[in-house]
């Protein structure tokens, strides 16, 4: 009893000091890359939900890849699943926060859902990260554009 209970408080301390289910379960990454390649596809294809549960198995197996949560936002808003998609891009900008697209996209579907406030303190985000950096001078423009149309 006391061995499971030494056991448990281990994998507490590794999940705690960041560790992830890859690491633990000794999973290739290029076993992962497949994984992510195939969802993409699925994703490209059309198939959503498909997609949805191959980057929810990445995301679980792998908490600390940006492409993960943020395609698996991307997936969410397609299949109209505003709530989980502005969860996703929230993760995903913690993990990247120089890259205006996730605020951007939450943003969108926080305005989607009617929460106006919540969206345009996305999108003022997203304005800040696009800064005058030259990428993102578009993103820019049409993140401007959906501001002024959640404060009206």
């Amino acid at each position: 009893m006391n061995d499971d209970i030494d056991d448990i408080e281990v994998i507490r301390g590794f999940f705690a000091e960041g560790g992830t289910l890859q690491a633990l379960m000794d999973i290739d990454p290029n076993h992962l890359d497949k994984l992510y390649a195939y969802a993409t596809q699925l994703f490209e294809a059309g198939n959503y939900v498909g997609a949805k549960c191959y980057y929810e198995l990445l995301v679980r197996l792998s908490h600390w890849q940006f492409d993960y949560w943020f395609a698996l936002g991307l997936t969410y808003q397609k299949l109209s699943e505003h709530g989980e998609a502005a969860r996703c891009f929230g993760r995903a900008g913690v993990l990247r926060l120089s890259d205006p697209r996730p605020p951007y996209l939450a943003g969108l579907s926080y305005q989607l859902m009617g929460h106006g406030e919540a969206a345009a303190k996305a999108f003022s985000a997203s304005m800040k990260w696009c800064s005058d950096k030259p990428e993102y001078a578009e993103l820019k423009r049409e993140v401007e554009n959906h501001a002024s149309r959640s404060i009206q």
